[in-house]
């Protein structure tokens, strides 16, 4: 068995990038994050966890970013 495959097409600068990623069922606890047929990580849970944490940090500096600019221009 191959594995569990989860998807996101995640639009970007340069267009749409397909993102997938497999939860690997072959012994090696590892999943396999592929992006487009540009770059693939093959990460254990540890790993995979830092890339989500540094990708939520990202998003909330982003959203916090966005409040503020929604914030000030209240003001004006």
């Amino acid at each position: 068995m191959a594995g569990t495959l989860y998807t996101a097409e995640v639009a970007h600068d340069g267009g749409v990038a397909n993102v997938g990623v497999v939860v690997n069922h072959d012994g090696t606890e590892t999943a396999t994050v592929r992006f487009g047929s540009s770059y693939t990580l093959r990460l254990d849970e540890a790993n995979l966890d830092d890339l989500i944490n540094v990708l939520r940090d990202a998003s909330s500096e982003l959203a916090r970013r966005r409040a503020y600019m929604l914030a000030d221009s209240d003001l004006v």
